[in-house]
């Protein structure tokens, strides 16, 4: 069966013709600028995807625009980057599709930097996990405490708490509250000549921090053969330390800081630690 109009072939029972719309029913044709009712179902069709497809292309962008704020939160960063991506996908054929592409392009920008700082975030916690500290006690005799700045004694009784690789140790006798220990510190731009003002600074500092304490004593010296200020703190419930700040290069630092503490009226001093000590 042909249309009577346009002689196409038509479907049997159709009312009108799917080529130039001619009403079968009523015998009338389509008027040149009246679209077939198909032609009409499609645009419309069409128009509502355009529109989809535009918020789509706005999604995108805005969602990569979010991506790139928030990468530092990897988890974050990775799920709102593939939204965006996915967006982008779907609104890039539209009348937006400029946003679109946009929007693409900041999802993978978004996904790229919360990987990269997933990784850094990662070997950070494994080198944290891999650096744990030594702990060693010998109870009856005297230990070495060997790093690469110094070597040394401490009397026996104490128990040592020390990074692998660190110059820096912390002994203590929980029995009797006896403690030793040493922190190095890198100040690169502290001279010689400033090293006796910032160190009797700090000691006033901490002694200032700290409920019931006092200087006792304090000056100019030498430990082992390098410059140094010595202090003597008096603190509450009969604490008593002796320290010594040093100025001195080594591996991991230029200053040195050099405590003894006991609790009552036993000795505080450094020497069994200077005695014992050898620079490396």
């Amino acid at each position: 069966m042909n249309c009577p109009n346009c002689h196409q072939p038509i479907d049997h029972g159709a009312f009108f013709c799917g080529n130039c719309g001619y009403n079968l029913s009523t015998g009338n044709a389509v008027l040149e600028n009246q679209a077939p009712p198909q032609a009409n179902f499609q645009r419309q069709t069409d128009l509502g995807r355009s529109h989809k497809d535009s918020g789509a292309a706005v999604a995108s962008f805005t969602f990569g625009v979010i991506g790139l704020v928030v990468w530092l939160v990897p988890i974050a960063g990775l799920i709102i980057g593939v939204i965006a991506l996915v967006f982008g996908i779907i609104g890039k054929s539209s009348r937006k599709k400029v946003l679109a592409f946009g929007g693409m392009s900041l999802a993978i920008i978004a996904i790229a930097l919360s990987v990269v700082s997933w990784v850094i975030t990662a070997n950070n916690i494994y080198k944290n996990k891999s650096v744990s500290p030594l702990t060693y006690s010998y109870l009856d005799s005297a230990q070495t405490v060997s790093t690469a700045c110094y070597t040394t004694k401490i009397p026996g009784g104490l128990k040592v708490t020390r990074t692998t690789g660190s110059c820096t140790f912390l002994a203590v006798n929980q029995a009797t509250n006896e403690l030793y220990g040493v922190k190095v510190i890198e100040s690169p731009s502290l001279t010689d000549s400033e090293f006796d003002g910032a160190a009797q600074m700090d000691a006033k500092n901490a002694s200032n921090s700290t409920a019931g304490s006092s200087i006792a004593k304090e000056g100019v010296s030498t430990f082992v053969g390098s410059p140094s200020y010595s202090v003597t703190f008096s603190g509450p419930n009969s604490i008593h330390s002796d320290a010594t700040y040093v100025y001195r290069d080594t591996a991991q630092g230029n200053v040195l800081f050099v405590y003894h503490t006991t609790q009552g009226n036993g000795n505080f001093d450094l020497s069994y630690l200077e005695d014992n000590w050898q620079w490396n």
